[in-house]
């Protein structure tokens, strides 16, 4: 093959990966998973930076407590939490019982959002829940990456499908 053909095929290649979503980036972020579904979500986000607080598994678990209202054990277990409306909340945070964490669509309208990006909790209000009733996830095992806030986002307005 002549230098112009190689040339010709690699770019081709690059194309269609990019076509298809693929990228180094993506993989770093999700493990090499598809970024498209909650799998990825789990592997990428969830299952790295917060299991260890919500879920009965959780060190100094206590029925009640607002770690207790999701269950991040496993990514079954997490995407039927996020489903569902955040319970077992008190004091300031009460404001927020009976909301969706997540709200198929739309990132900007789910709690899940507002608990771990700081720009989507400054607008977030449904009811009296309210940005200052919110409680901010970023500080408590550190603040994730943009890249993984973006694919919890991506996913939430992809429908938030399994």
């Amino acid at each position: 093959m002549n230098a112009s053909r190689i040339l010709v095929a690699a770019a081709l290649a690059t194309v269609s990966l990019q076509l298809a979503g693929c990228s180094a980036a993506e993989d770093a972020v999700t493990g090499g998973t598809s970024s498209s579904g909650f799998d990825a979500v789990y592997t990428g986000v969830i299952g790295k930076n917060c299991n260890g607080c919500h879920g009965t598994s959780a060190p100094g678990y206590n029925p009640g407590e607002t770690e207790s209202s999701l269950d991040f054990t496993s990514a079954d277990a997490a995407y039927n939490s996020l489903k569902g409306q955040s319970t077992g909340l008190t004091g300031n945070f009460a404001a927020c019982n009976g909301k969706a964490f997540v709200v198929a669509g739309d990132a900007s309208k789910s709690l899940l959002m507002a608990s771990i990006e700081n720009a989507t909790r400054k607008g977030y209000a449904n009811g009296a829940c309210t940005s200052a009733s919110v409680s901010a996830m970023e500080s408590r095992g550190g603040a994730l990456t943009a890249a993984q806030v973006s694919l919890v986002r991506d996913w939430i307005n992809a429908g938030a499908k399994r």
